[in-house]
């Protein structure tokens, strides 16, 4: 069976809660809601620039415990959530790692990038419990945390390698300009393996420049004019970068009449950023999903319009999506180990094979504890606003480097 007829199976979080309770067997529905609660532990920014992917995580998984619990709970008990911010800060993550561990969390979810999810991850391995996250980097797992790390996200080997298939491939595009923001692990990442994949399709003098910047420039003024002066302009700018340094660069490119188009990963999603490039056009990023309710994928548009309706604010609708995700994950794993012991919990996910999660069918082995096949949607920004226009689906991952 395909990933998209998976999809359209719709694994529901009532199904998981029903389950469970067939499984327990020998305990009445009264005995099992006796049991004590399974608390979520959030170390996420609400604060700091990692404040515009942490919060809309953070809403979503309160969304599905709230629907787990709208059913019964998972294997009888109970979910609660309790927080820290983690202030996009690597020291105060390790602390509210701690925190909310002290305070009784079963499990963690922690910021959505290596290194601010990472230490407060590695506390997590320390303690023995599960760390959930939504890092794209291959690192946040076995290899850079330990075997009790998994990602929901769309780990950047196929996001990345992705948006090279589809510049390529889709778009006919044959040589490309690399702009890279340093300043964090998911953007080098992505540079890389995005590189990786492109050399394989149009060789190495494709590229016909290398530049980089810091997600905390507020001007780029010296990269854009290296670009300017080049004897010929390239098909395509590639631009792995977050807010608020996505902004300043696509501002101050299109402020330079360089009206080349702009690709760039998962950052590039959501609205709230905007308002800083004015009629912002010719620009496309990677999403898990379109946010913009014209997603192929109805169930998406309908959590789409929940989020909306709770929160019209919301900054990265598509993170939401990944945070509802990280408890869709675990609580599938759990079903399937019949128990919240978590070498069970850590098998059991490490089985999965497309299961049909909101953010799309997810694998796990062994090894990955990310998914590197799933596919991506390419958004694009036209006028100002974003519109779905195809989902791709990854032809040759670049090789996985932990």
């Amino acid at each position: 069976m395909g990933a998209f007829e998976m999809r359209k199976m719709k694994l529901s979080l009532a199904a998981i809660a029903i389950s469970a309770f067939a499984l327990c067997t020998g305990v009445s529905l009264i005995e099992t809601r006796a049991q004590e609660p399974l608390v979520i532990g959030i170390a996420k920014s609400s604060t700091g620039f990692m404040s515009a992917y942490d919060v809309p995580a953070a809403l979503g998984i309160k969304l599905a415990i709230q629907d787990i619990n709208a059913q019964g709970g998972l294997l009888g008990r109970e979910l609660q959530w309790i927080y820290r911010d983690t202030k996009t800060d690597k020291a105060q993550a390790v602390i509210a790692a701690h925190e909310l561990i002290d305070d009784g969390a079963d499990v963690l979810s922690v910021s959505c990038d290596f290194d601010y999810g990472g230490p407060a991850a590695s506390v997590a391995q320390e303690k023995g419990i599960i760390a959930l996250g939504c890092a794209g980097s291959p690192r946040f797992g076995r290899q850079g945390v330990g075997p009790n790390a998994f990602s929901l996200d769309t780990q950047t080997p196929d996001e990345c390698g992705s948006l090279a298939e589809w510049a390529s491939i889709s778009r006919g595009w044959k040589t490309v300009y690399l702009l890279t923001d340093t300043f964090i692990d998911y953007t080098k990442t992505c540079s890389q393996y995005f590189e990786t994949r492109w050399v394989e399709l149009e060789g190495e003098n494709s590229i016909v420049g290398r530049d980089t910047f810091l997600l905390t420039d507020t001007s780029i003024s010296s990269q854009v004019s290296r670009i300017r002066g080049l004897d010929t302009a390239p098909d395509v700018l590639f631009v792995p970068s977050c807010n608020p340094g996505l902004g300043v660069a696509a501002r101050q490119i299109r402020a330079a009449g360089i009206e080349t188009p702009i690709i760039t990963g998962v950052c590039g999603d959501g609205d709230y950023w905007l308002e800083s490039v004015p009629g912002l056009d010719n620009f496309y990023n990677a999403a898990y999903v379109s946010t913009y309710l014209d997603d192929p994928w109805e169930d998406v548009n309908t959590f789409v319009r929940r989020q909306i309706e709770l929160d019209p604010e919301i900054t990265q609708r598509a993170f939401a999506i990944i945070g509802y995700s990280e408890i869709q994950a675990y609580a599938e794993a759990v079903n399937r180990a019949n128990s919240f012991d978590a070498a069970a919990v850590v098998e059991a996910l490490e089985s999965f094979t497309e299961v049909p999660l909101l953010v799309g069918p997810t694998t796990f082995t062994n090894e990955r504890h990310g998914d590197i096949w799933r596919p991506m949607v390419i958004v694009e920004v036209k006028d100002g606003k974003h519109h779905f226009v195809e989902r791709w689906k990854i032809q040759k991952p670049p090789p996985v480097k932990f």
